[in-house]
């Protein structure tokens, strides 16, 4: 299958907290991928594909810290999975990012390095 993501996308061990549009409840997420149009990312939330959401991330930048950075996404897929060692339901899905270059420009300046770092 060819793959239909036209940015790359880097590895990350992060967590996020993500929010329907409009809605001031969130729910926290594990990122495993980061790119400039969008995320990998796992949690107990159900969101379907279409949604629009607030994501906040926390990204590492030392080892003694880390910096939020927002940005606005639309949920591009879902896949349900129960895990045998628990209880939860837990989904992963795919977040894109269709304007993150002018929505947070640090965000995007950030994830530009990662590509330089995995070059």
């Amino acid at each position: 299958m060819k793959e239909a993501r036209s940015s790359k996308r880097f590895p990350i061990a992060s967590v996020a907290s993500i929010s329907a549009q409009g809605l001031h409840e969130s729910s926290e997420v594990q990122v495993r991928d980061l790119s400039i149009q969008g995320m990998g990312c796992s949690g107990t939330q159900a969101y379907e594909k279409g949604d629009k959401i607030h994501v906040t991330l926390k990204l590492p930048t030392t080892p003694e810290g880390a910096c939020e950075e927002s940005v606005i996404g639309e949920i591009a897929w879902v896949e349900k999975f129960e895990d045998v060692d628990q209880a939860e339901i837990e989904y992963a899905f795919g977040i894109e990012f269709k304007q993150m270059e002018t929505q947070n420009p640090r965000l995007y300046d950030y994830v530009r390095c990662l590509g330089e770092f995995f070059l």
